[in-house]
């Protein structure tokens, strides 16, 4: 009998020891992996599967909008940073979410897979395909606002993508700029005459951050508006803006 319970306590400890180990393993940045971690069908299935997972747990489950991440090696989600309509989720939700959490494809460095922080977000717009395959807004009805692929020329800041850039890390006060580090989704409409209206972020940057970024891009300069059959049309502009060791990126993202 107290072999068997010596043995039981060296196979706990081992268990803690291995768990130990692996939380103290660097966790990277999304940004600084070869391979990013990956959910099939993309992030905003994986916000799909989470949400049915919460509220087929608890009632009145509140909605989830965007999430930060920890991904771990073998796939499993170790810890969530969550929000929704009505701000941030509290610990005990977020660490319930962790739980319940469905598994991605890890991130690769060198080929090995590794520990990654990333971000998951659901799209304020969201579409329905018709049965002619033609896209529909679901949520905002003004039909003549076009998605990136609906376009035959797309959207443009004067001058790019690279000043588009320039013009953020120039304009935007961010704090501690050297050391700042972080990424936010944000989502507009350009109009015909290529102001900027409708604006609208998410990420965990904090509301500061989000009014500035809001600020800066409603004082930019006229961006180029896009063309869907030879006329002007209005557009969504969708992009991830990231901010790492003193300097600014934006990736679009074409609906």
């Amino acid at each position: 009998m107290k072999t068997n319970t010596i043995l039981t306590i060296i196979v706990l400890f081992l268990v803690a020891s291995n768990s130990n180990a692996q939380t103290k393993e660097k966790i990277y940045d999304s940004e600084k992996v070869q391979v990013a971690p990956q959910f099939p069908g993309g992030e905003y299935k994986f916000i799909d599967a989470l949400q049915a997972a919460f509220e087929a747990k608890k009632k009145n489950a509140p909605s989830i909008i965007d999430a930060w991440l920890v991904i771990e090696k073998n796939g499993s989600v170790s810890k969530v940073v969550a929000s929704g309509d009505n701000g941030a989720f509290s610990k005990s939700d977020n660490a319930f979410l962790a739980k319940i959490a469905p598994k991605w494809k890890p991130a690769k460095v060198d080929g090995k897979a590794v520990r990654c922080r990333t971000f998951a977000s659901l799209l304020v717009v969201k579409e329905i395909v018709s049965g002619q395959g033609s896209a529909k807004e679901e949520i905002d009805t003004d039909t003549s606002v076009y998605f990136a692929r609906e376009l035959e020329k797309n959207t443009e800041f004067p001058g790019g993508i690279s000043q588009f850039e320039n013009y953020l890390a120039a304009q935007a006060n961010i704090p501690d700029k050297a050391n700042f580090t972080g990424s936010m989704r944000v989502m507009c409409i350009v109009e015909k005459d290529g102001a900027i209206t409708n604006i609208k972020t998410s990420g965990n940057l904090g509301m500061p951050m989000s009014q500035e970024i809001t600020r800066v891009l409603a004082e930019s300069p006229k961006w180029t508006a896009g063309k869907r059959n030879g006329k002007i049309v209005r557009s969504h502009f969708i992009c991830v803006i990231s901010f790492s060791e003193g300097k600014t990126r934006i990736e679009i993202q074409k609906s």
